[in-house]
């Protein structure tokens, strides 16, 4: 970085991979991804097919953006199809904290 030589927003596909092999796997085989930092207050085994959201919008009480960090899924969910089929068609490293999973999920806003 100090010599200019490397591109600080450039991710490459390597950093990107847990977030390719965590739509891998609950596509396969379903269940729950969380990341380690969480901790859990409330039951939610009566969730399925969620993700988790990061911010509500305080007026229309309405999702403004989802995370990755939380997603539970029953096997071969159809949206998980869609997000993998978008990562390995659209992956572009240069677009830095937009790329992974909560860049995906604003697949789900449309």
């Amino acid at each position: 970085m100090k010599s200019g030589t490397k591109d600080p927003v450039h991710i490459p596909l390597s950093n990107n991979l847990s977030n390719l092999i965590r739509l891998a796997m609950l596509y396969k085989y379903g269940g729950v991804y969380l990341d380690t930092d969480f901790i859990i207050l409330k039951d939610f085994t009566g969730l399925r097919n969620a993700v988790g959201a990061q911010s509500i919008d305080q007026v229309t009480k309405k999702w403004t953006r989802l995370n990755g960090a939380v997603m539970i899924f029953d096997i071969g969910h159809p949206i998980l199809v869609d997000f993998l089929q978008e990562f390995a068609t659209t992956f572009d490293g240069s677009k830095g904290g937009i790329m992974g999973l909560t860049w995906f999920l604003e697949l789900l806003k449309e």
